[in-house]
C-alpha cells in the first residue's frame, strides 16, 4: 500500500558516476551537480549554508549539519542550485554563464522554457514580457529580442512539490516528469524512481545544453519563420570524468572566450539540425579540454529533437534521438564549416525580431557524419534552383573553399582539385575571349558555372557522368595534361571511383561541390585563374 511522505533525504548523499543503474541522463544529471558543485567552491557566496559537498572525477557527496533538517537542506541546495537574474532570466550556477553574456543566457532561457519548463504546472510566468538588445552580426545594430521572463519554477522547490510515495517494500519513490526528465511520458501508471535518484535528475537541467533549432532545406524541410515555430534540441552528455567536464562546461561560457575569438552568444545557439547540436556543443568541450579523444570527459551524447507531433498538440514533445561522437574521418569539414557566422536576425511580420539559419551545410555535413555517409552526400540537394546556386555561393562565401581544404579523404581530393583545376583553365580560356570580345568578364563566368551545374544535375548513372567529367577536363586543358593526372597514384585513384557504379552519388555531389567552393574564392573568379 502507498502513502503520502514529505521529501526528505537522509544525510550522506552520494553520487557515484559508474552506478551499474545509471543511464546516459543520470550521468549528465550527475554532471549537473558536479558542475554546481564546482560553482559553489569558486564563488563560495553562493554556496549552501551549512552544506559540505566533495567533488570527485567520479563521485559527488553532498552532507549537512546536525542542527540542519533534511528537507531545510535540501531546500538550500536547490536555491543555491537554480536561480533568476534581476531581468527575470534563468540563472543556472552550474553553467557558469558570466554576467557580462546576457545575450547566451537569453538562448538558455528560452530554450529551458521550450523543453524543461513548457508546461504552465512548472513554472510562472510574468505577465510582461522583457526584452533583451542584441547586437546585429550584420551591419553591426542593436536589436531587441522579446522574451517571457519567470517569477519561480519547479527546481527552485521541488522538494515541496515532488509527487513522493512510501511503497511497501520499496521505499520512498518519486514521480519523474517531462519537466525532470523532457520526453518523460507516464502510462496506465505515473513513472517513478527512488527520491534520490529523482533528486539527482533534477540537476539534468545544468548538465545538458539546449538549442534553438531553425532547419532549412537540405532534407525539403522548410521553417516557418513568420510564425516563429521554435523547436528545441537537448544535448544529453555522456558524462566520464566529472572533474574535467565541470571545468570545460565553465570554460565554454567564460568572458575570456570571448576575448580569444570565439563567440558565445544568442545566435551561437541557434542551429539548423540536432546533430549540428551536439557536434557543435562536443567541439566547443574539446576546445577546452585539449586532450586526446580517449581522455575526454565526454566520448559521446545523446542529441534529443523537441517539437511538434501528431498525437499531441499542445506541448513539444521529444520526437528524434540520435548519438554523436566526434569519431569521425572527416570531422574537421564540419569545423571549418561551423566557424563561419551561419545566422543571422531577421524581423517578421509581427514586428518581433528573431534569429535564422543563413546556410544548411553545417547542418547537412553533421547530419551525415552522424548517420554514417558520406560527408558530401545530398549536397546537390542545396543547389537544385539557379536561386539556391547563387545563395550558396553569397552565404558561404570563403568558407565552402575552407572546407574542401580540409578534406582529408585522398580520393574526394583528387576529385575536387582535378575539377577545380579543369574549371580554373576553362575560366582563363573565358577570360581571353572575353577581352578579345569586350564582353563582360563575371557574367561569362556565372552563366558557364549555371551550364555546369546543370550538365552535373542532368546525369543519371556513374557512366554518364564520368563521361561528362573526362570531357569536362579535355575541353579545359586543350591537350595540356591536368597537372593532378601527372601523378600517376592521384591518376589511378581519380579512375577508379568515377567509373564505379556504387560511386556515383558521391561523385556527382563532390563535383558540385567542388564548383561551388572554387566559385568562393573571390580572387580567382575575378581574376579569371591561371592559364
Amino acid at each position: 500500500m502507498a502513502k503520502v511522505v514529505k521529501a526528505a533525504l537522509s544525510k550522506p548523499l552520494v553520487y557515484r558516476l559508474f552506478d551499474p543503474g545509471y543511464t546516459i541522463y543520470h550521468r549528465a544529471a550527475l554532471g549537473g551537480l558536479a558542475a554546481t558543485v564546482r560553482a559553489w567552491q569558486r564563488r563560495p557566496d553562493i554556496a549552501p549554508a551549512g552544506i559540505t559537498a566533495d567533488l570527485h572525477p567520479d563521485q559527488v557527496t553532498l552532507t549537512w549539519n546536525d542542527d540542519i533538517t533534511d528537507e531545510e537542506a535540501l531546500g538550500r541546495i536547490l536555491a543555491a542550485s537554480f536561480k533568476r537574474t534581476k531581468d527575470s532570466l534563468i540563472d543556472l550556477p552550474g553553467q557558469g554563464i558570466d554576467a557580462d553574456l546576457d545575450s547566451l543566457r537569453l538562448a538558455v532561457h528560452q530554450g529551458i522554457l521550450g523543453t524543461f519548463l513548457q508546461s504552465k504546472d512548472a513554472r510562472k510566468v510574468e505577465s510582461e514580457g522583457g526584452m533583451l538588445p542584441l547586437k546585429n552580426p550584420d551591419d553591426g545594430s542593436t536589436e531587441m529580442l522579446r522574451y517571457r521572463g519567470v517569477a519561480t519554477y519547479f527546481h527552485q522547490t521541488a522538494h515541496q512539490r515532488l509527487t513522493i510515495t512510501e511503497n511497501d517494500g520499496e521505499g520512498i519513490t518519486a514521480e519523474i516528469v517531462q519537466w525532470i526528465v523532457p520526453g518523460a511520458v507516464k502510462g496506465a501508471e505515473a513513472l517513478n524512481a527512488p527520491l534520490k535518484e529523482t533528486f539527482l535528475l533534477l540537476f539534468l537541467m545544468v548538465g545538458c545544453a539546449v538549442f534553438i533549432l531553425r532547419p532549412r532545406r537540405y532534407n525539403k524541410r522548410k521553417q516557418d519563420v513568420q510564425r516563429n515555430k521554435f523547436r528545441f534540441c537537448l544535448v544529453v552528455p555522456d558524462v566520464k570524468d566529472l572533474n574535467r567536464f565541470t571545468t570545460a562546461l565553465a570554460r565554454i561560457s567564460s568572458v575570456q572566450n570571448v576575448v580569444e575569438g570565439l563567440r558565445m552568444d544568442y545566435l551561437d545557439r541557434v542551429v539548423g539540425g540536432v546533430e549540428e547540436a551536439a557536434l557543435r556543443f562536443l567541439i566547443d568541450l574539446e576546445t577546452q579540454e585539449k586532450v586526446a579523444i580517449q581522455y575526454r570527459s565526454v566520448a559521446e551524447c545523446m542529441a534529443v529533437g523537441m517539437g511538434k507531433v501528431a498525437w499531441d498538440k499542445q506541448q513539444i514533445n521529444r520526437s528524434s534521438m540520435i548519438k554523436v561522437n566526434q569519431d569521425y574521418p572527416e570531422i574537421e569539414v564540419f569545423k571549418v564549416a561551423r566557424n563561419y557566422r551561419n545566422n543571422k536576425l531577421i524581423k517578421i511580420k509581427t514586428g518581433e525580431t528573431i534569429a535564422e539559419v543563413i546556410t544548411p551545410v553545417p547542418e547537412l555535413i553533421a547530419a551525415n557524419l552522424a548517420g554514417q555517409r558520406h560527408w558530401c552526400a545530398r549536397f546537390k540537394s542545396l543547389i537544385e534552383t539557379r536561386s539556391e546556386f547563387k545563395t550558396m555561393l553569397f552565404d558561404m562565401r570563403g568558407g565552402l573553399r575552407d572546407m574542401s581544404k580540409a578534406v582529408k579523404d585522398e580520393e574526394d581530393r583528387a576529385i575536387i582539385e582535378v575539377f577545380q583545376e579543369a574549371w580554373n583553365r576553362t575560366m582563363g580560356q573565358m577570360g581571353g575571349r572575353a577581352g578579345r570580345q569586350g564582353s563582360s568578364l563575371e557574367r561569362s563566368f556565372d552563366t558557364r558555372a549555371e551550364r555546369i551545374r546543370n550538365e552535373i544535375l542532368r546525369a543519371k548513372n556513374a557512366d554518364q557522368m564520368a563521361n561528362w567529367f573526362l570531357r569536362f577536363c579535355a575541353n579545359a586543358t586543350k591537350g595540356k595534361p591536368i597537372s593532378a593526372f601527372g601523378d600517376e597514384a592521384i591518376r589511378k585513384k581519380v579512375y577508379n571511383l568515377i567509373f564505379d557504379q556504387r560511386n556515383f552519388d558521391r561523385f556527382q555531389n563532390l563535383c558540385l561541390f567542388a564548383l561551388v567552393s572554387y566559385a568562393s574564392d573571390e580572387t580567382k573568379a575575378t581574376t579569371g585563374g591561371n592559364q
